[in-house]
């Protein structure tokens, strides 16, 4: 361990706790997963701390990288302190057992991320993740995707997760073929992106902009995307 403060007088010396054995894991896990991943705790990644990486970005190799950005997220600060702060219902707080999470790190594309919102058991709303950009794709597939969504929503989540109440992230790759990439709680924890928590909590007018062809149809979700004059689409 190195001293990181000492008293010259009475020769005291504090040092920084080292944790070898946590640490060794750690970096086989890393290393099994080809070397780079992308970490984050039960609920939250530090994604609001890309910033203090050498590489802005979230991609680490080491436990020191996961620990540089743990500590500078507000997002991992939340799940430690206070993760139930959102919730309505009047039970005491469970006591939590933390994990670490290690993805393998992948190359995404920002504008094939989509995040879904689930109410009810229902797909109700679809935002394009990378709300500051405009994608061109999106607004020529904009039917193909919400089809290709909602036919992964039906058939591999909808009814089998634990809540009826929740959000989901996607990705589409160039193949058309649709990965779940997480889920996040269904409230004001979570970003909303290109929606309201108001209107996704309450429902209403989602349908008018709905991703289908047909417009009518009660199922569709509503689909929101960036327009070429960078607007939200309507």
């Amino acid at each position: 361990a190195l001293p990181i403060w000492s008293d010259d007088e009475n020769t005291t010396t504090l040092t920084a706790p080292e944790f070898p054995d946590f640490a060794l894991k750690v970096q086989e896990a890393i290393n099994s997963l080809g070397g780079s991943i992308f970490p984050k705790l039960n609920w939250s990644s530090p994604r609001d701390a890309y910033w203090i990486a050498l590489n802005s970005s979230l991609k680490c190799k080491t436990l020191s990288d996961i620990f540089l950005l743990f500590k500078s997220s507000d997002f991992i600060t939340h799940d430690f302190t206070q993760p139930f702060i959102h919730c309505s219902d009047d039970s005491p707080d469970p006591s939590i057992e933390f994990e670490l999470v290690l993805r393998k790190w992948c190359e995404l594309i920002p504008g094939a991320e989509f995040r879904c919102f689930v109410k009810e058991n229902k797909l109700i709303g679809i935002s394009q993740r990378d709300y500051t950009q405009y994608y061109d794709h999106i607004c020529k597939q904009k039917e193909e995707i919400c089809r290709c969504i909602q036919d992964f929503f039906r058939k591999n989540i909808q009814c089998k997760f634990l809540d009826e109440d929740f959000v989901f992230d996607v990705y589409r790759d160039s193949w058309g073929k649709i990965w779940l990439i997480d889920f996040n709680p269904f409230g004001e924890i979570t970003d909303s992106l290109l929606f309201t928590w108001e209107e996704l909590t309450l429902g209403n007018s989602l349908n008018n902009d709905s991703g289908c062809t047909e417009a009518t149809d009660q199922d569709c979700p509503a689909f929101r995307y960036i327009t070429s004059e960078d607007r939200k689409s309507t």
